[in-house]
C-alpha cells in the first residue's frame, strides 16, 4: 500500500467517525409563536446561558451541568397583554441527527412557571411533524429560585427539527423554560456523499503528486 492510499484510508475513517459520535448538539436555533415576557428571549433556552459545572462553577455545555437561578438573560418566559399558558416551540437542529435523547432544565425562577404537559414531535423537513416515541409528555416542576440539574430523557429518532407543543404550565398565566439540550450524532452520509468526498480527496492527492513530479524534473 502506497502512502497516498494510507492517507486516503485515514480520511475515510475520520469521515465516518464524525457521524458515529453522540454528543450535545451545538448551534440549535429555537423559535416560538409566543411573545416573550420582560427581557427574556427564546434563544436563551439553547445557548447554554446559565449552565455551569457544579464542581468548578465554570460555564460548560453538558447534560450534567447545573442551571443557575432563572434570569432574563438565561431563560424564556411567555408574556404579552393576555395570559399565555400554551404554545409551540420549534428547535432547528441545523442538520440531520440520530437523536438519542435530551436534557431539560425547566424554568427555575421564584414563580415556578415551568412547562408541565407537553407533546414532543420530530420532523426531517420542518413541515411534517409526528410524535417522538418514548419522549416525555410531562416535565417535572423546576427548582424554586435555585440552581437545578437537568431532567434527562432517552429516545431514538432521526430528525432535523424538534417541536414542543406546550399544553399546560405549573404557573397561572405564563410558562417558561431555562434550557433544552438535545443529544445525538450526525446522520452518516449516503454512499454517494462519501464517494464525492473520496473522489475529491483523490483529485487533491493527484495534484500534490503532480507538483512533486514537476519539482523533481526541475532539479
Amino acid at each position: 500500500m502506497n502512502i497516498p492510499i494510507r492517507i486516503l484510508s485515514v480520511v475515510v475513517l475520520l469521515y465516518f467517525a464524525t457521524g458515529l459520535r453522540a454528543a450535545p448538539i451545538m448551534g440549535v436555533v429555537a423559535s416560538t409563536d409566543v411573545p416573550p415576557g420582560g427581557a427574556s428571549d427564546i434563544s436563551h433556552i439553547v445557548d447554554g446561558s446559565g449552565l455551569f459545572d457544579p464542581a468548578t462553577g465554570l460555564p460548560v455545555y453538558v447534560t450534567g451541568a447545573l442551571h443557575g437561578r432563572a434570569g432574563a438573560d438565561s431563560t424564556f418566559v411567555s408574556g404579552g397583554a393576555v395570559p399565555v399558558t400554551s404554545g409551540t416551540i420549534t428547535f432547528d437542529l441545523r442538520g440531520s441527527y440520530a437523536l438519542d435523547g435530551m436534557a431539560v432544565w425547566n424554568f427555575n425562577g421564584f414563580n415556578q412557571v415551568g412547562v408541565k404537559d407537553v407533546t414532543v414531535l420530530g420532523s426531517t423537513d420542518g413541515i411534517d411533524f409526528t410524535p417522538i416515541a418514548g419522549a416525555p409528555t410531562r416535565f417535572a416542576i423546576g427548582a424554586n429560585g435555585a440552581a437545578e440539574a437537568a431532567e434527562l430523557f432517552s429516545f431514538s429518532r432521526t430528525a432535523s427539527f424538534v417541536r414542543f407543543d406546550v399544553l399546560s404550565t405549573y404557573g397561572i398565566s405564563d410558562f417558561g423554560l431555562s434550557e433544552v439540550m438535545f443529544t445525538g450524532s450526525p446522520v452518516v452520509p449516503e454512499p454517494s456523499g462519501f464517494a464525492l468526498a473520496a473522489s475529491g480527496m483523490v483529485v487533491m492527492l493527484a495534484r500534490v503528486r503532480r507538483v512533486k513530479s514537476v519539482k523533481a524534473l526541475k532539479r
